[in-house]
This record gives C-alpha cells, structure tokens and sequence, in this order.
C-alpha cells in the first residue's frame, strides 16, 4: 500500500513539472550573449505621458527629450537630473496654473533639437506649431504658426541659421533660426489629389539644396535659394525616408518601407542595381553602408533581421537576427563601429536593446532596464551614451556604453 502511493505520488509530480515546463514560453535570448555585468544607466522620469523624441547636445554632455505632456525637458546626461522644463505642462494648465498670456500648445511635441548658434531649443508640435526657448533661461524667443498641421520632421542646416520643417499639410518650410521667420515654402507635394504628408525632410551636406519625402510617391530635390524644383524621384509607394550621402552626390530614398533605393544627385537618375529590398533604417556616418530591416529565416523559424549592405558594391556585410518574430529597429552609433537594435515585442523580457558590431556582426551586450517596449533611441555624438525611451509611459533612460 505504502508503495503504491509512493508511486502515485511520483508520477503526479513528474506530470506538474513537464506541464509546468510545457506553458512555460520558450526564452527568446537563449544561446546570446549575457547581459554586461555592470549597466550604469539613469532613468528620466519628469514627463507625465510618453516620451516622443529624444536628443544628445554636440557636446554630448545634457539631453533632450519630447513628450506627449506638451513639454520639453532637458537633462544632464551625468547624472540623470532634469536641468530645465520649456513649455506649458499639461498637468499646470489643468490646474489654471499655466503662464498668463502663454497659452499652452495643446499637442504633443514631436521633435526636438539643440540650436548652440543661438543658445536655443527647438521644438516642432503635432499641431503645426514651431517654437524657440533660451536653452538657460527657459524664455520663449520666438513661435511659428504657419502651418495647417502637425509637423512630422525638423532638421537644423549645418550652420544652424535654418530650420527646415517638414509637415502634415504636404509643405515643407525653411525658418529663419533667429528670429523664426519664414523664408522658403516648398509646397509641390499639395500637387497629389488626396491630402499629403511630406513625411522627412533634409538639407544637402553644402546646404544648397533640400531633399523631401512625401506620400504622393515622389521625393524631391530643391534650390534652396529659389525654391524651384529640381528633380523628382518617382516610387511605386508613398516615399517615408530620404537622406543625401556625405559627399552630397547621391540621395537615398525609401519607398513606404519596403526598399530602399539611391539617386544620382545630378541628374536625377536612379542607380538600377542600388535597390535594397528592407524598410530602411538608417545610413552609416560616413555614408558607406545602408541598414534596413525584414523578417527573414534562420536554423530557427521566422526571425527580424537587420541588414548591413555596402553601398558602393551592393554587398551584404552582416546581418544582425532578432531572438523573437517582432519588428526590429535599428540604428547606427556616431562613430559607425556600433549598431543599435530594438523591437516591439509585448513581453517584458523583450523589453531590452541590444549592441551589435558592425563588421563581424557578432552582438556585444543586450541593455535591460525598460519596464516597456523602446520605441526610440539614439546615441551621443561621441558613442559613449544612449538616450531611449518607451512607447507607453513618460520614461527615458539614459545608458552607459560598454567599452
């Protein structure tokens, strides 16, 4: 009798651990490298709803960030301290505790940038606002109310004397930096019968020309001093992303995610054996490698997988694969030794970012310390720092680099 409860007892629990072991979901990072033993980061918590944007000052030293909360907050990147708060929070106007005679801006802030020629901060609104504060003081230089709708994309030229917005109601404007007057409105995109986007919007490395983005299938190149057209770079699909490369000769465009193709500057001819089948993600520093990202296949099922190709010869370098089947991001370090990964996962094991090198394509460390998928980030100019933030929270962490 005794043995034979003894062996129920056995069996019973033998069926709890393989039951047990069976609902557990499988780890997605097994066989990857650990994470780095020591992970210095800080966490941003001042905005009271998501962060949208985030930026590192040249010198790498304060940050940026760009909240759904109406605000702008700046940081020291050392410590993790909120310096300085621009605008009117939305929290303070709910309670009638907002400026008198500054009504708040009544939208989230979609970008933001350093303006160090002008001791300023920039910041472009989802309701087609653009507006100027001292960086130190927190005063309010000047607002631009010129557009319809929301701005989609802000850039600064290389000089920092314009800012170049480009917007929801199909226009892309240059801005005067000091006083934030208008000077230039490119508005060949309102051509399309439906309404249009212009999503992005770029200066050329001289600054003499300015390449737009748009969701009437084209991207196009413009005179800066006179607005006229230059080329149009005709797509099968609305055109989302568009970069020049450092040499100003070729431009690179994507089409709705899908490829990513490159342009003779000059002429306005595509390079037919230049066409990258991936959402484009990002161009290298130097101009050298196109990153874009696909699901693929692997030994292991359906995985993300980013891309590095060699643009001057079409061939692939590396190839950075994803533990898990979600959408991955990726980015490029300032320096070009480093890429940056991240993915929209619905797991909170997931919720991490992980480094990969760029030649041997061999991950270096995954970044844990998210209670949220990432759906930002960006490095500091000298590599060493990263600036992430989540898609459902106010949070931002700023990360140490491992060496």
């Amino acid at each position: 009798m005794i043995a034979q409860c003894f062996y129920a007892f056995a069996c019973l629990a033998v069926v709890m651990t393989l039951s047990t072991a069976c609902a557990k979901r499988p780890d997605p990072h097994e066989g990857t490298p650990p994470p780095a033993k020591k992970q210095n980061f800080r966490v941003l918590e001042g905005h009271s709803q998501v962060v949208i944007d985030g930026v590192f000052s040249p010198d790498g030293r304060q940050a940026l960030t760009a909240g759904g909360d109406w605000t702008v907050r700046l940081w020291d990147v050392s410590t993790g301290e909120e310096i300085r708060k621009y605008g009117e929070d939305i929290r303070d106007y709910g309670k009638g505790l907002a400026h008198e005679g500054q009504l708040p801006v009544e939208s989230s802030v979609r970008k933001v940038a350093f303006c160090p020629e002008f001791a300023g901060v920039l910041a472009a609104y989802d309701c087609g606002i653009v507006r100027m504060w001292e960086k130190d003081t927190g005063n309010e230089v000047w607002r631009f109310e010129g557009f319809e709708l929301g701005v989609m994309q802000m850039r600064l030229s290389s000089d920092g004397t314009k800012v170049l917005a480009a917007s929801r109601d199909g226009s892309a404007k240059l801005l005067d930096t000091a006083s934030g007057r208008e000077l230039l409105s490119l508005d060949g995109h309102k051509e399309s019968v439906c309404r249009t986007y212009v999503w992005d919007a770029v200066f050329s490395p001289d600054g003499r020309r300015i390449l737009t983005a748009g969701n009437d299938k084209t991207a196009r190149l413009w005179d800066v001093e006179t607005g006229r057209e230059l080329h149009r770079f005709n797509h099968e699909d609305e055109v989302r992303k568009c970069a020049f490369l450092p040499d100003g000769t070729h431009v690179l465009t994507s089409n709705g995610g899908s490829a990513a193709r490159l342009w003779d500057a000059e002429s306005g001819a595509e390079i037919k054996d230049r066409v990258w089948f991936s959402a484009f993600e990002a161009l290298s520093p130097d101009g050298s490698h196109v990153l874009g990202t696909k699901p693929g296949r692997d030994e292991e099922g359906v995985r993300w997988i980013a891309t590095l190709w060699d643009v001057n010869t079409d061939r692939k370098v590396s190839e950075f694969v994803l533990r898990d089947n979600h959408q991955m991001v990726a980015t490029f370090s300032g320096n070009g030794k480093q890429v940056l990964t991240f993915d929209s996962s619905r797991y909170a094991e997931d919720y991490s970012l992980r480094l990969w090198d760029l030649d041997s394509g061999k991950e270096i460390c995954t970044l844990k310390g998210h209670q949220w998928h990432v759906s930002g980030a960006v490095f500091s100019p000298d590599g060493k720092h990263l600036l992430s933030w989540e898609n459902s929270s106010g949070v931002a962490i700023i990360w140490d680099v491992p060496a």
